[in-house]
């Protein structure tokens, strides 16, 4: 709307050229401002979840190295329409703490965060578990999270990214020929033995109803193995 921007580039203050023929009244010229202390800005860290549970707990490091993406919905607010304000950075330890990172002197609108180039062998860890304000906030897919609206004044410095490195678990069923409980020379491997893998749920317990669970039939003499796992607490079962 023309009557309703504002005209005055940001940096110079000085507007345009206009044509006025006699007897013309342009009453669309304006200037609009805003208190230079009140830019938004929108920051916190990566970190490394040890235990993949989805919170920032006392003693998890920081990861630095990673890339984090500032996208802005351009002019009609809309993201992705090629007008879109893109700002990027790398998280390093900018004299708080290891993995941080922050955006300032933004302009207020709507901004998403994507987080990428995990070190090799990181994950993302599951986002949106428990407090909003230590949670990981990035897809476990994509690494972008949800969209925020800044205002004047507002600070929000709670979105970060949750990684970790997935674990294993495995060994072998054998048959234990003289009994003694113990992975004797020679004693063979046994094949097709069911091994179920049952891992607790968020809240570390098992039986809760949200327990992971996997199964697989052992091979390759008596092999078997779980791979690509959370962190966490586990047991095996064996069938008979």
């Amino acid at each position: 709307d023309d009557f309703g921007d504002s005209d005055a580039n940001p940096v110079t203050g000085m507007t345009e050229l206009y044509q006025l023929v006699g007897g013309q009244y342009n009453e669309s010229i304006d200037a609009g401002y805003f208190n230079l202390l009140s830019w938004p800005s929108l920051g916190d860290f990566v970190w490394n979840d040890r235990d993949g549970n989805g919170q920032q707990d006392s003693g998890e490091p920081g990861i630095n190295g990673v890339t984090v993406t500032l996208i802005g919905a351009g002019l009609d607010s809309q993201f992705g329409t090629g007008d879109d304000r893109i700002i990027s950075t790398t998280t390093a330890n900018n004299g708080t703490k290891d993995g941080a990172y922050l955006f300032t002197n933004l302009v207020p609108g709507q901004y998403q965060v994507t987080f990428s180039n995990l070190p090799v062998g990181y994950v993302f860890t599951a986002p949106n578990v428990g407090s909003d304000a230590t949670d990981s906030d990035a897809d476990i897919v994509t690494g972008t999270t949800g969209i925020y609206v800044l205002n004047l004044g507002d600070n929000n410095l709670s979105i970060s990214a949750g990684a970790y490195v997935p674990v294993s678990i495995g060994n072998y069923t054998w048959i234990d020929t003289n009994g003694n409980g113990q992975q004797n020379l020679g004693e063979p491997g046994l094949n097709g033995v069911q091994v179920t893998l049952t891992g607790a749920g968020l809240d570390g317990t098992f039986g809760t109803g949200d327990d992971t669970s996997a199964m697989q039939n052992t091979a390759n003499n008596g092999a078997y193995k779980f791979s690509g796992l959370v962190p966490g607490k586990y047991n095996v079962t064996f069938g008979a």
